[in-house]
């Protein structure tokens, strides 16, 4: 995520405009980050490597992509129609 940071912060994505991510990397570091893309990272890296193991198991996860669905209540749009 620094590497992520400091790339946004260098303006190489924005020669012209190097400042132009600022408002973003001042918002992550500076500011409230009303997303808490930085104080749930790590959880996010957490759960993606179990995501991750699951998906190499073939079996199993077909097993809980079928639950899931079979599991999953009418979504609003059905029911309007």
């Amino acid at each position: 995520m620094r590497a992520v940071i400091d790339f946004l912060a260098s303006g190489a994505l924005s020669p012209d405009r190097p400042d132009l991510f600022a408002p973003i990397v001042e918002s992550l570091l500076q500011r409230c980050d009303p997303f808490l893309v930085l104080s749930d990272f790590d959880d996010y890296v957490i759960a993606q490597d179990r995501v991750d193991t699951a998906w190499r198991d073939q079996e199993a996860w077909t097993c809980m992509s079928i639950l899931n669905s079979a599991r999953m209540g009418r979504f609003s749009y059905d029911r309007t129609v």
